[in-house]
């Protein structure tokens, strides 16, 4: 396998897990964004706060949505337009930041819980934090390989 295919496989993996890690938060930071009321019910997260403390959530989400959206959007734009090493360094960035999500997830939950004991996540609550879990799991892993990949023998049979 010549060098430049090598390079052309890794900027595929790369491009692939870019865009995989770029389009969630978009879709969520538009509707954070345009529609925090929307995405606090969609969580089942109504009853959990006092109106002073709902309006203020509101006002966190719309900055949220916000910031995840240009996050979501350097991305898929790094993915699409960046050379090799534009999405080398997307990726690093990304597995930080999903390390950083993966550590911070759990022990913020467990924080929350020891605070409110009587209060419960609803059904969709609880498969929204699978999903973040599980999706940043897979960021680091396919981050990780597109990183590490490299140039393999080819058995020809011909």
């Amino acid at each position: 396998m010549e060098k430049n295919q090598v390079r052309n496989r890794q900027s595929s993996i790369l491009t692939l897990w870019l865009l995989l890690g770029g389009v969630p938060p978009v879709l969520s930071g538009l509707i954070a964004a345009l529609a925090p009321k929307l995405y606090v019910e969609f969580a089942g997260a109504t009853d959990m706060f006092e109106p002073r403390g709902y309006a203020a959530i509101l006002f966190v989400l719309s900055l949220q949505g916000g910031d995840a959206f240009g996050a979501g959007a350097m991305c898929i734009i790094g993915a699409v337009y960046g050379n090799l090493t534009v999405k080398k360094l997307f990726a690093a960035v990304g597995i930080a930041h999903s390390c950083f999500e993966l550590w911070l997830l759990p022990t913020s939950y467990m924080h929350w819980s020891a605070n409110h004991p009587d209060a419960q996540f609803s059904t969709i609550s609880l498969a929204e934090l699978w999903f973040f879990f599980a999706g940043h799991a897979l960021l680091v892993i396919g981050f990780t390989y597109g990183l590490l990949v490299k140039d393999a023998p080819v058995l020809d049979d011909t």
